[in-house]
Parts: structure tokens; C-alpha cells; sequence
């Protein structure tokens, strides 16, 4: 995403070197993996297998979770300071009705 305009900053990336998308995919995937092989250990009978490949799944979950939180955490903190820089000093989002 970037930021348009003529003011400092502009055509500026917002996140630069982000690799959100990526990241996204990637774990879960990872997550999609990781279940599959705690089905198979549980069909198993291996209990042990599927507690430790649970708590995997549930690490990278977390880091997912929080990796997007913080991804859209700064895109609203750079929404709010580019708009405060171009002197918008009120701003209201709504879902538009038809």
C-alpha cells in the first residue's frame, strides 16, 4: 500500500519490507501441516505426538495472530498521521449502505 500525495512523504510505502501476505500464507500452511500430522499421531494412538504437534500449532497460531494485529495496528497509525499531516482534522468510517 502507499501513500499518495504531494506533501512530504509521498508515494512513501507504508510498510516497507512487509511481507504480511507472505507470512500469512506461509503459517498457515505451516498450521494446515502441523494439524494433519497431530490427526494421523492421534489416530495413531500417539498421545504425546499430538500434544507436542498441538502446542505447535497453537505457538504459530499466536505468532499469526499477532503478527496481523500489529500489521493492522500500524496501518491505522499511519492512516491517522497521514491524514493529521494534510490537516484532516475529523475522519468517520462507516460501512456504506445501498
Amino acid at each position: 500500500m502507499t501513500r499518495t500525495g504531494t506533501g512530504a512523504g509521498a508515494g512513501r510505502d507504508v510498510y516497507r519490507r512487509s511481507r504480511a501476505k507472505e507470512d500469512f500464507f506461509y503459517l498457515t500452511r505451516r498450521i494446515a501441516k502441523i494439524e494433519s500430522e497431530a490427526d494421523s499421531a492421534r489416530n495413531a494412538g500417539d498421545t504425546e505426538g499430538f500434544r507436542r504437534l498441538n502446542r505447535r500449532r497453537r505457538r504459530l497460531f499466536r505468532k499469526l495472530v499477532g503478527r496481523m494485529a500489529h500489521l493492522y495496528w500500524n496501518l491505522a497509525n499511519h492512516l491517522v498521521r497521514g491524514l493529521w499531516e494534510l490537516g484532516v482534522s475529523r475522519y468517520t468510517s462507516a460501512i456504506p449502505t445501498i
